[in-house]
């Protein structure tokens, strides 16, 4: 989970530089926002979990850390979603560096 957070938080970071050295502003959406905040209770809960003994809010905290881990990979696919949609290709990759 924590690999799949971090990745993508690097991925976007660089979508994010990448596209405005190109003009192409890709603003912070609804869906990161609630990624953001699933991410916080998620690590909450776990944090809280080490002093609560109970089966049924471990399941709980895992639940919710899935739930956020689901909510990271939906926002990183709608943050390349949305770049690619504004940006043209042909301005990103420079004519050598395409694949043909």
């Amino acid at each position: 989970a924590a690999v799949v957070i971090i990745g993508r938080e690097l991925a976007v970071t660089g979508l994010r530089a990448v596209s405005a050295g190109h003009g192409v502003i890709v603003p912070a959406s609804r869906l990161a926002k609630w990624k953001t905040v699933g991410q916080y209770v998620a690590v909450t809960m776990l944090i809280l979990e080490k002093g609560i003994v109970s089966p049924a809010f471990h399941a709980v905290a895992m639940g919710v850390l899935w739930a956020a881990v689901v909510l990271t990979v939906v926002s990183a696919v709608d943050y390349f979603y949305r770049f690619f949609r504004k940006a043209d290709y042909r301005a990103i990759v420079p004519d050598e560096d395409r694949w043909s």
